[in-house]
C-alpha cells in the first residue's frame, strides 16, 4: 500500500514539472518576422512644382496600416523617415528625379523598398506670366521664382544681343491693358510698347525716327532641352493706311531659329520648336518694323516646357 502511495505522488510531480507555466492564460505570441508589404506611391510622374508631394501606403499582417512608418529619399540612397504624405523638402531642378521609399512595421521589420521615377517639368506663359500692376517689374518672375521675363528695345533694327535694353518707362491703360515703353509718351508713336493685352503680349516696334525693334525676352533658368510654341497675329486690322507688315523672328541669342514676314491681318504659328539652353541662355520675340511702323500693332502667344 505505501510503495503505491509513493508512485502516485511521484507521478503528480512529474506530471506538475512539464506542465506549461502558463496553464490558464494565453502563451505569448511568438516574434512578428514577416516584412510589410512594399508601398505604393501616389504621386504625378510629371509635375510642374518644384515641391512636389507622395502618399504612401503599404499592409502589414499585425500592424495597422494607420501605424505603419515609412522611410524615403529623393535622388539619394540614404532613407530617413518621413510621412505616409511627403512633399520635397527643398525645391528640385527640372529633370528625372528618383524617389526610394520603404513601409516599416511595429516590430521593426523593413519592406523592400519602392523606386518611383519623376519628372519636374518647367511650364513659362509670356502672357500670363509678366507682373502686373500693383507688382509690375521688367525683369519679371515666373511661377517658381526665376527673373527670365523681359520687355525689351533694340538700339537698331540689327539682331544684336548687345543692343537690346529695357523698356524704361510704364503705362496702365485698364484693367486687361498694360504696356511698357522706350519714350515717355502717354501712348503712340514713336517708340516701342510691349506688354500684357487681354492673356496676349502687345508688341508695336517704333517707327524710322527710332528705328528699334520691340522684344520679347525670356532667359533660361536651366541647362537642357526646351520647347517653345508661338503665335504671332498682326492685329491691326481696323488699320485704312497702307502698310507694307511687319518682320517677326524668334531668336536663340543673335541666331535666329524661326522668321517670316506677316500682312495685317495674317498669323504665323510656331510649334513644337525644340532647342537645347544653357543656364542664362536668352530666347527672344523680336518684332522688326521693316522701315515703317505703320499698323504694325502684334499679339504674341509664346509658351515654353521643359523637354
Amino acid at each position: 500500500m505505501a510503495r503505491s502511495v509513493f508512485i502516485l505522488i511521484a507521478a503528480a510531480a512529474s506530471a506538475a514539472a512539464i506542465a506549461p507555466t502558463g496553464l490558464g492564460r494565453e502563451a505569448a505570441a511568438p516574434r512578428d518576422h514577416t516584412r510589410p508589404s512594399a508601398p505604393t506611391v501616389d504621386g504625378d510622374s510629371i509635375s510642374d512644382n518644384l515641391t512636389p508631394a507622395f502618399h504612401f501606403a503599404a499592409k502589414d499582417d499585425r500592424t495597422p496600416p494607420t501605424q505603419i512608418r515609412f522611410q524615403c529619399a529623393i535622388d539619394s540612397t540614404v532613407l530617413r523617415p518621413c510621412s505616409h504624405i511627403t512633399r520635397a523638402s527643398a525645391p528640385l531642378s527640372f529633370g528625372p528625379h528618383l524617389l526610394r521609399v520603404r513601409a516599416i512595421d511595429r516590430a521593426g521589420n523593413a519592406s523592400k523598398i519602392t523606386r518611383y521615377a519623376f519628372t519636374v517639368s518647367g511650364y513659362w506663359n509670356a502672357g500670363t506670366e509678366f507682373e502686373k500692376s500693383p507688382n509690375n517689374a521688367n525683369p519679371s518672375r515666373d511661377r517658381y521664382g526665376n527673373t527670365p521675363w523681359f520687355y525689351l528695345y533694340s538700339g537698331t533694327p540689327k539682331h544684336d544681343p548687345a543692343d537690346y535694353h529695357l523698356l524704361p518707362f510704364y503705362t496702365v491703360f485698364d484693367v486687361g491693358t498694360e504696356q511698357w515703353h522706350s519714350t515717355a509718351e502717354t501712348y503712340g508713336l514713336p517708340g516701342v510698347w510691349v506688354g500684357g493685352a487681354w492673356g496676349h503680349v502687345a508688341m508695336r516696334p517704333g517707327t524710322p525716327a527710332t528705328d528699334q525693334d520691340a522684344i520679347l525676352g525670356w532667359r533660361s533658368p536651366l541647362t537642357g532641352t526646351v520647347t517653345l510654341d508661338a503665335t504671332i497675329q498682326a492685329v491691326e486690322t481696323w488699320c485704312t493706311i497702307p502698310t507694307n507688315g511687319l518682320r517677326w523672328s524668334i531668336d536663340q541669342g543673335a541666331a535666329t531659329l524661326r522668321s517670316g514676314h506677316l500682312a495685317v491681318g495674317e498669323t504665323a504659328v510656331v510649334t513644337q520648336l525644340s532647342t537645347t539652353v544653357t543656364t542664362g541662355e536668352p530666347l527672344y520675340v523680336v518684332i522688326d518694323a521693316a522701315g515703317d511702323a505703320t499698323c504694325d500693332l502684334t499679339w504674341i502667344d509664346f509658351t515654353l516646357r521643359t523637354g
